[in-house]
């Protein structure tokens, strides 16, 4: 089954990510990003991403602390994420996501 989904259609919420399953990105926001374009920094995916993304270790997380808050993350709620997730980071390679590794 063919998946064509990009970044572009992922969502982003004042209110953080749903709480269902699907594929999330983490993004610097544009002060942090070369020439006003917001920086990827990390692709993930879970059943509940509200869940996932708020733990303490995780690298929204730590970027968001990190960054000052200077973070955001966006969404695509899905339930094939895991093949979807392996695609994403394939293409993109986020600078967070361990390569060759999902």
């Amino acid at each position: 089954m063919a998946i064509n989904v990009s970044l572009n259609d992922f969502e982003i919420s004042p209110f953080g990510v749903a709480r269902e399953s699907g594929v999330y990105a983490i993004w610097a926001s544009n002060s942090l990003g070369r020439f006003g374009i917001p920086h990827l920094l990390y692709i993930g995916s879970s059943q509940n991403m509200a869940k996932r993304i708020y733990r303490n270790q995780h690298p929204y997380m730590i970027a968001f602390n990190r960054l000052s808050g200077m973070v955001y993350a966006s969404y695509y709620e899905t339930k094939n994420y895991l093949e979807l997730e392996r695609l994403l980071i394939e293409q993109y390679r986020p600078i967070m996501n361990k390569q060759g590794k999902v």
